[in-house]
């Protein structure tokens, strides 16, 4: 038994004395804790993502009737940017102008107050609303909640009914399905897409008021004014202060139809007066049938998973039972309560894999069952506290909080392998079980408290990551259970295990001493440590060689900001002419499902959903299992259908699939180029000799300026003032009646058996259907009037049908695609070829988000990395009270970081943004073994020389180290291995990173550690020319300190 380093036996005593003095106690707490463990998890709230953050977001949406951008930017988006831009702390303000609406982006500096922000908003709206065009009825402004987002998303084909029978299928699903599924619990909101709004449409026929001697513009000012709601003032009365409304509004259709018009006419006689169905636009259709789409909502504080347990179930007992619903088919679509439980399942997976591996570890190690079971304790009861904590602190049971449970899963066995191996080996050394138990346990007490620290202080500039409240407030999530665990399974080795080593530990036999091979490898590791101790200027030089073979991998390190997922489904989107009718687009829509039923059964297809709206038209592919019940790979789906689409002269079919973490874009990696500038048109230009450049990048796929989208054909007409004087007709009149023929005028909203109905004017020839009918149109002023054809002329230019700006400057988006995933060699690449282009004065050319975003995470990884060390070195250098102690062990750092690029370069792995949490995480890690090594080597420096204690010191602790080692890393190779995920997002680089982190570090620790402390060590007792000579001998010269030869080492314990 070893006397002299019981020095540190009465630090941390006083759990293992509690332990093992009130096992009553322990027991009754640790049946607590099961107990409340099991109800935290079964009423800890589930939900996708975490809520509780306001992203520093706002949408703002101006709709307007359908008209020129150019227009819609000088009359709407120039005003309300003005405006807008008075509201403080935004960051940047985006504006995109289309042909019916025009939408802001606004995002503000982290830290800003969201509800202030909104009311400012709001605000600046109601001021701008006086100057903006007539026809904008109201605004709207949406702000981010992980709650506004929909937990289930499924369809229902309406087995090829006529747009009328739509109409009823659409009432008999709101009646039947929508009533329903909004009684459920936990259901906040269902919203539906597909059926046609019903309008009062007001028909008036040209050739009718002509007769009449009615102008129909005046007509229509007659409406609007003769229906009205609005507010007049207060009016003091004896009761108080009562607001006043001037109200004239059209009871029912017929009221209206009896509308004098002037000249003895009324309304009926010149316009026809119909509640019918509006236009439409937009398809959509599953497998070639037409649809009604639904997005379901849940309660901020409902579970997920019982929601929409409780959604799928109603929804089959309705399709199967009900009568009425037998000819439907249901589709669903996304299902958040399956990705989460899948998710659950593939965590749950790779935890039992992981806990098999360390259970194997541990057993290889210990050989004894009952040892090894006394660890493995550590799992369950450190992941049931963890939960508890979760509970009562109202966190929920989400992807970022079930990450940090998965990575804690081989971190929480650690302290329990240290204290079991010190106890056992107590044991050995013929102390009783329960000194042993005490005595094994306080010894290294201070170590796991120290090493614990680190591990949760390293969370902390994950929260505090640079200045991305976003990405803190996530990492966070992921953070907190890793450190609560943490923490857990400090207190289980301090205070379960030592009273289970008396019960569990059994006694002390032949099958307890170390085995031939651990006795061997303890001996090796002697010589190879007295070697490195006595060749110390040799051991520099092979130290740094080893180091530097990092410039390997690293050169050659693939980065990118990219969470590559595996959602099982193709988009295949189309870019149309602006100049393609819709019946076109439908017939081309059509033949594209064709194609793709054609293909369902070779390829796997379940469904397949086709949806119009305005100029944005997409068909997506939803892939299951093939003829042969196996699953096709979505590589091979995207071929076959680039090989079989049907093409059409303008059209471009661009196949892909969400991949990005921002959820969008194609197959190809993409990035954008803004070229910014006061003339949309001189962008467009400019964009040309930009485009052509990119275009000599070999990795480039494709290059698109936004103009190859947004090009429209605009038709001019131009007035002849001559003509309209002659014939009275002013140029707002002639202009307003163009207007009204093809956009139709908005009179409001009228009430119809308890249901508002908005009221729209419309001429009765279908002016809107060509050039000729158009020029058609009758304008009467004080005469007979004339066609329009007679008093303009018509031609046709060139026009953007979208417009964009970035904090009130025109901007022109450049689309770069590449199969090039590194996007830090792309940048550079870029760089080099648009060197010396000049461009006008107030003309700029700059990178887009993905590469600001990815300097930014960059940055902030470089921080959290650097702050991290900081905050490992004071906490270790208060708890140990040394400043050199920290020191030699921090230089076990860089050597992770070796491992790590060498791990990815191997597996040919990206630093994306799970290997960067990966490499903050490690910082915390790897350190945990040098702490427990170094902690042994100076409590036996008190009856030792330094070398010897060094050397017994690291021998000592030779086996828990590779035992926490490999427990972990064999831990988290279900991860790096496996195509798990989460909802589609692999983990698989944040297990490599941590696994050759790991891996290189352990290897490096127990020699690089010892090494750099004995230097210290001599550095902090040399002085003057004496230090030069101790810390670099001559090559030549033996050291002078004193290492024991291997036959006084002490025997393997």
């Amino acid at each position: 038994m070893d006397h002299e380093d019981k020095s540190g036996d009465s630090r941390g005593s006083f759990l293992p004395t509690l332990s093992v003095k009130r096992p009553v106690a322990v027991g009754v707490i640790f049946s607590a804790l099961l107990v409340l463990g099991a109800l935290a998890y079964l009423r800890i709230p589930i939900q996708l993502v975490p809520s509780g953050y306001e992203l520093p977001f706002l949408y703002v949406g101006i709709p307007t009737l359908p008209s020129n951008p150019k227009d819609l930017e000088e009359k709407v988006a120039v005003p309300t940017e003005d405006m807008l831009s008075t509201v403080r702390h935004v960051e940047q303000l985006r504006t995109r102008v289309g042909e019916s609406q025009t939408s802001f982006m606004m995002n503000f500096e982290d830290g800003t107050d969201m509800v202030e922000a909104y009311n400012e908003v709001q605000d600046r709206l109601e001021r701008v609303r006086p100057s903006l065009p007539e026809d904008v009825e109201r605004t709207f402004i949406w702000k981010y909640d992980p709650n506004d987002s929909p937990i289930f998303w499924f369809g229902v084909s309406l087995d090829g009914a006529s747009e009328r029978r739509a109409e009823e299928y659409f009432q008999l699903l709101t009646d039947r399905v929508v009533r329903p599924i909004e009684r459920l619990d936990g259901v906040s909101r269902v919203e539906m897409w597909g059926a046609r709004k019903k309008l009062v449409f007001i028909e008036i026929d040209n050739d009718l008021t002509n007769a009449a001697g009615l102008a129909t513009y005046e007509l229509i000012q007659q409406l609007r004014r003769s229906h009205f709601s609005t507010s007049a003032g207060y009016l003091e009365t004896g009761r108080g202060r009562d607001a006043v409304r001037v109200m004239a509004r059209f009871e029912d259709l017929e009221e209206l139809r009896q509308m004098p018009v002037g000249n003895g006419y009324r309304l009926e006689d010149v316009a026809s007066v119909r509640l019918d169905f509006e236009d439409s636009d937009s398809i959509n259709r599953i497998n070639g049938k037409d649809a009604v789409l639904f997005d379901i909502f849940k309660e901020a504080d409902a579970n997920t998973i019982d929601v929409t347990n409780s959604i799928t179930k109603l929804l089959h007992e309705q399709m199967e039972n009900d009568p009425e619903l037998k000819n439907f088919e249901f589709h669903e679509f996304q299902n958040q309560g399956e990705l989460i439980l899948e998710s659950i399942n593939n965590l749950k997976q790779t935890a039992v894999f992981g806990g098999a591996f360390a259970f194997v570890i541990l057993l290889v190690f210990l050989r004894r069952m009952r040892l090894t079971l006394m660890v493995m304790i550590a799992i369950p009861v450190s992941l049931l506290v963890t939960l508890i904590v979760m509970y009562f602190t109202g966190f929920t049971l989400n992807l970022l909080t079930m990450m940090g449970l998965m990575l804690s899963v081989g971190m929480v066995v650690d302290n329990s392998i240290v204290v079991v191996e010190n106890i056992q080996r107590l044991r050995q050394a013929g102390e009783s079980p329960r000194q042993a138990a005490i005595h094994g346990t306080a010894e290294v007490a201070l170590a796991l408290v120290v090493a614990t620290s680190t591990t949760v202080v390293v969370f902390l500039p994950m929260i505090l990551m640079s200045g991305s409240e976003s990405l803190s407030f996530y990492l966070g999530k992921i953070g907190y259970p890793v450190c609560i665990s943490l923490v857990a399974s400090l207190f289980v080795s301090l205070l379960f295990v030592p009273v289970t080593s008396l019960y569990l530990g059994g006694r002390t036999n032949k099958k307890d001493a170390p085995s031939w091979g651990m006795m061997g490898l303890e001996n090796l590791y002697r010589f190879v440590l007295r070697w490195v101790l006595s060749h110390r200027l040799d051991t520099a030089f092979l130290v740094l060689a080893i180091s530097a073979t990092v410039a390997i991998p690293f050169a050659r390190l693939k980065k990118t900001d990219e969470l590559e997922t595996r959602l099982n489904d193709v988009q295949i989107r189309f870019d149309v002419p602006a100049s393609m009718s819709f019946d076109e687009i439908d017939g081309h829509l059509r033949e594209v499902e064709a194609t793709v039923e054609a293909m369902k059964g070779e390829m796997g297809i379940e469904s397949y959903l086709s949806r119009t709206n305005g100029r944005r038209h997409r068909l997506e592919v939803f892939l299951g299992e093939d003829e042969n019940g196996e699953v096709v790979d979505r590589e091979k789906v995207v071929a076959a259908l680039k090989e079989k689409l049907p093409t059409r002269p303008g059209v471009k079919n661009q196949i892909g699939w969400s991949h990005k973490s921002r959820g969008g874009g194609a197959s190809d990696s993409s990035v954008t180029l803004k070229l910014s500038g006061p003339d949309s048109k001189r962008l467009a230009e400019l964009s040309e000799e930009v485009v052509r450049r990119i275009e000599l990048i070999p990795e480039v796929v494709s290059v698109e300026a936004d103009l190859e989208e947004d090009l429209i054909d605009e038709l001019h007409l131009e007035l002849d003032r001559g003509v309209a004087q002659r014939h009275g007709l002013s140029a707002a009149l002639v202009g307003g009646v163009v207007d009204y023929s093809l956009r139709g005028r908005r009179l409001g909203e009228i009430e119809l058996g308890g249901r508002d109905f908005e009221m729209r004017a419309v001429g009765a020839k279908a002016a809107s259907k060509s050039l000729s009918e158009l020029l058609s149109v009758r304008v009467s002023g004080s005469d007979a009037g004339s066609q329009l054809g007679r008093l303009t002329s018509a031609r046709i230019e060139k026009g953007f049908g979208s417009i964009h700006r970035e904090n009130r400057t025109t901007l022109l988006d450049i689309k770069v695609n590449t199969h090039q995933e590194d996007l830090e060699a792309l940048s550079t690449t870029i760089d080099g070829v648009l060197d010396g282009l000049e461009l006008p004065r107030g003309y700029e050319l700059g990178k887009g988000d993905r590469f600001r975003q990815m300097k930014e995470s960059e940055g902030d990884q470089q921080f959290a990395l650097i702050l991290a060390i900081v905050f490992v070195f004071l906490l270790m250098g208060v708890l140990f009270e040394s400043a050199l102690v920290p020191v030699s062990i921090v230089f076990s750092i860089p050597f992770a970081f070796l491992g790590v690029y060498w791990a990815l370069y191997l597996t040919d792995t990206a630093l994306d943004i799970m290997a960067g949490v990966g490499l903050v995480i490690l910082v915390g890690v790897v350190v945990n073994n040098a702490i427990v090594l170094v902690d042994t080597i100076t409590q036996l420096r008190s009856s030792m020389p330094l070398a010897e204690a060094v050397v017994e010191g690291a021998t000592r602790r030779l086996r828990p180290v590779l035992m926490t080692a490999l427990t972990t890393i064999f831990g988290l190779i279900p991860m790096a291995i496996g195509g798990a995920g989460i909802v589609g997002i692999p983990y698989a680089p944040l297990g490599r990173t941590v696994i050759g982190g790991l891996v290189a570090s352990t290897l490096l620790t127990l020699v690089v550690v010892p090494y750099f402390y004995l230097l210290l060590e001599l550095a902090k007792s040399s002085a003057g020319g004496g230090l030069r000579r101790r810390l670099l001998p001559r090559l030549t010269r033996r050291s002078q300190v004193s290492v024991p030869p291997p036959s006084e080492g002490v025997q393997p314990s």
